[in-house]
């Protein structure tokens, strides 16, 4: 399943939740973007909580964040869990068909990436 395709279904259900939006992809030409990396795939807006959501389809069986994140995906999460929303990461790992939300924490101690 392609990321796009697992987005879509998941979105689905999320509209029920609050105001979802999926942030669309930026045009590519010969390999090339032309703009900056989109911040996030998509948000929710829900009960006047801001919730950033970061798709993720892995071909291997195991999660690990410095290689299946981009440093500026870090970086955004991030910034949303610390300006008082919530973050997720939500895994589709192909070779187990299984799906894995993630709630995103930073822990403001060491200022490290962490999830729980």
């Amino acid at each position: 399943m392609k990321e796009r395709q697992f987005a879509y279904e998941i979105g689905e259900s999320m509209r029920e939740l609050g105001f979802y939006y999926k942030i669309s992809d930026i045009p590519k030409a010969m390999g090339l973007r032309f703009q900056h990396e989109r911040p996030l795939d998509a948000f929710l807006l829900q009960d006047g909580m801001f919730k950033a959501i970061e798709y993720k389809v892995l071909k291997h069986k195991t999660i690990k964040l410095s290689r299946d994140l981009k440093q500026h995906q870090i970086k955004n999460l991030n910034e949303v869990v610390k300006n008082g929303g919530e973050a997720y990461i939500i895994f589709y790992i192909e070779k187990n068909n299984a799906v894995f939300p993630t709630h995103v924490g930073v822990n403001r101690r060491c200022s490290r990436y962490r999830t729980y």
